[in-house]
């Protein structure tokens, strides 16, 4: 799981290619899978990822881009086997997945 911050402005995504359907990062909710990315989604909860492992994409590398008015941190990983870079996410073993 990755916690977001309540102040947190919405996602960039620097690389996005998942297994469709069976690889998914699911943002306030919703499923992006396959080349369909959150780019653009200003997260309000907390963003899984669930994967079966078996047929593996490029993986993903998302961004938060905070609001101007909040100078803190913006989302953390608190669960599971993604990694974090700065205001960096990324899939497990990105960019080989």
């Amino acid at each position: 799981d990755i916690r977001v911050h309540e102040a947190m402005g919405p996602i960039s995504v620097e690389a996005f290619d998942t297994e469709s359907s069976f690889d998914i990062l699911f943002v306030n909710g919703l499923g992006y899978h396959g080349l369909h990315t959150p780019h653009g989604v200003t997260p309000t909860t907390h963003i899984t990822w669930t994967s079966d492992y078996i047929i593996n994409g490029q993986g993903w590398k998302i961004c938060a881009t905070p609001p101007t008015a909040h100078a803190g941190p913006t989302w953390a990983v608190v669960d599971g086997p993604c990694t974090q870079d700065g205001a960096c996410i990324s899939s497990p073993n990105f960019p080989s997945y």
